[in-house]
């Protein structure tokens, strides 16, 4: 029921700064909010929400060289009992 399989993956360095965020959405999931932030802790507390997207992709627009960042996806379907599944805070290096 939760995301996974994050690309860029979890970790990875020197991604392009106009990446495309992608994921395998939760089986259950009928939308996608999509965390992201160079604050590790304002993704973790889930104040860093940047928008809700129906599909497992999500294009931030152009990112900050030589920056690490943070997110994470909470899938969601509000018809089920338990409506939230919260994601594991994932990250990245932008190239240099």
């Amino acid at each position: 029921t939760r995301a996974r399989g994050p690309q860029p993956a979890d970790g990875e360095t020197d991604v392009s700064p106009d990446t495309t965020l992608r994921w395998y959405a939760g089986r259950k999931a009928v939308l996608h909010e999509v965390y992201l932030s160079t604050d590790r802790q304002a993704v973790v507390d889930g104040v860093a929400l940047v928008d809700t997207v129906t599909e497992s992709s999500y294009q931030p627009g152009s990112l900050d060289h030589g920056q690490t960042y943070y997110w994470k996806i909470n899938e969601i379907n509000e018809a089920e009992d338990f409506s939230i599944w919260e994601g594991d805070v994932w990250e990245f290096t932008t190239v240099e």
